[in-house]
């Protein structure tokens, strides 16, 4: 059996492994709802009553939302007319004058129906990137 050395003497594997050897931990870190738990701070959830609630709160103010009308691919409708972009079948990168873009000259992104497309999502997908801040 292999021996390990301390100060204190000599303890085989066996003994390491035994309760009386292994760290104790302190109190669980997580609640029931995946929060730490020796931290507070403003809408933690302390009840079911309270993610209930949340719940109730998220679908009401989802409910409330009007987005705008979108083509099969998400593109805003219309845009193709407004900023004369060309419909390919494919995503795209077009450039819309200036005469038509509020503020000058805009390289956009456009769904293949041919209408402007705004992506919020998996920017970055490497181990050792950090994901786009919004």
């Amino acid at each position: 059996m292999k021996l390990l050395k301390r100060c204190v003497g000599v303890l085989t594997t066996a003994a390491l492994l035994s309760a009386a050897a292994l760290p104790v931990f302190a109190a669980p870190t997580w609640d029931r709802w995946g929060q730490f738990v020796d931290k507070q701070y403003e809408g933690k959830v302390t009840s079911d009553e309270d993610l209930k609630g949340d719940v109730a709160r998220d679908a009401e103010y989802f409910g409330s939302l009007n987005p705008p009308a979108r083509d099969e691919w998400g593109g805003m409708l219309g845009s193709k007319e407004k900023y004369g972009l060309t419909e390919t079948g494919f995503f795209h990168v077009e450039t819309i004058d200036q005469s038509l873009a509020p503020k000058g000259e805009k390289t956009v992104l456009v769904s293949p129906a041919g209408n402007l497309y705004f992506s919020l999502g998996t920017c970055v997908t490497d181990l050792f990137e950090s994901p786009m801040q919004v």
